[in-house]
């Protein structure tokens, strides 16, 4: 199992710095989220991660971590079900376009080779538009939102802890 480690000044670095409501309906900080990105670059995505939050003991308070961490549980999951959905969409659609796209080609050659040769560019050029489009959104589109969607899964079954800061501290006293 990988760690991501961030360390944190207070609660307030996960959330949205505009956002004035309870841990468990703030925003999560697109700052917040970058980091943890990063961090998670370093971890194999198949593996189990573990994300790790370091705060000065003193700042520590148990009843808020527990709220953050189930918002922060709730908001990964969401994200993960809303990237799943989102890369389905996009296969539904490039593939309807590129089927669109072939079936008009298909009727297209039918009628152009049986009936009339003058509307050859008038259904050629839409159905290579139509199948061009559809795959330019799969080969483009889908690995963003698959790559996202991998990064909110792991997350989503990521351990979430909060630590004391000293922890992660070396002697003199720098982060490590």
């Amino acid at each position: 199992m990988m760690d991501a480690i961030i360390a944190l000044d207070s609660y307030d670095d996960i959330f949205d710095d505009f956002d004035p409501q309870a841990y468990i309906e703030r925003n999560i900080s697109a700052d917040f989220l970058d980091a943890l990105g990063n961090r998670m670059k370093k971890v194999n995505l198949r593996e189990r991660a573990g994300i790790i939050l370091t705060l000065p003991y003193y700042k520590r308070v148990i009843k808020d971590e527990r709220i953050i961490k189930e918002r922060l549980s709730e908001y990964f999951w969401n994200m993960a079900r809303y990237w799943t959905e989102k890369e389905s969409d996009v296969m539904n659609y490039s593939l309807g376009m590129m089927l669109a796209g072939l079936v008009i080609f298909t009727i297209g050659q039918f009628i152009i080779h049986n009936y009339a040769q003058f509307f050859d560019e008038f259904i050629v050029i839409p159905a290579w538009f139509l199948t061009f489009s559809g795959l330019d959104k799969y080969l483009v589109e889908r690995p963003k939102i698959t790559s996202k969607r991998r990064f909110y899964e792991a997350l989503s079954g990521a351990k979430v802890s909060f630590t004391d800061e000293a922890c992660f501290t070396d002697a003199t006293g720098s982060r490590e």
